[in-house]
């Protein structure tokens, strides 16, 4: 499911970024998107989907492996979670620097 919504936010980001507005694409005209929440929304939805997907590719492909045993890929998830979570973090913070003046 989470590839269908990954999907479906990359055609809204692409429309959203390139095809609503004028035609010609900037950074002042896409620094001023992005104060808006519906744009910050829909990167951060698209930014934490990816991640999440991603992330639990990775976990689901080790796991397939049997490498790790139970202990290491309840481990492995953690890790995951904080590397999503910083990842989402610095994403956040750098959508805010392009969309100050």
């Amino acid at each position: 499911m989470s590839g269908v919504f990954l999907v479906v936010f990359v055609f809204a980001h692409l429309w959203l970024l390139h095809y609503a507005g004028s035609a010609d694409v900037t950074f002042q005209e896409v620094s001023v998107k992005l104060r808006s929440p519906l744009y910050l929304f829909l990167d951060l939805g698209l930014l934490a989907l990816a991640l999440y997907h991603g992330l639990m590719g990775f976990i689901r492909v080790v796991g397939d492996l049997g490498v790790l045993g139970v202990r290491g890929e309840r481990v492995l998830r953690w890790v995951s979670l904080a590397v999503g979570l910083t990842s989402l973090v610095l994403g956040y913070r750098i959508l805010q620097a392009f969309s100050e003046k």
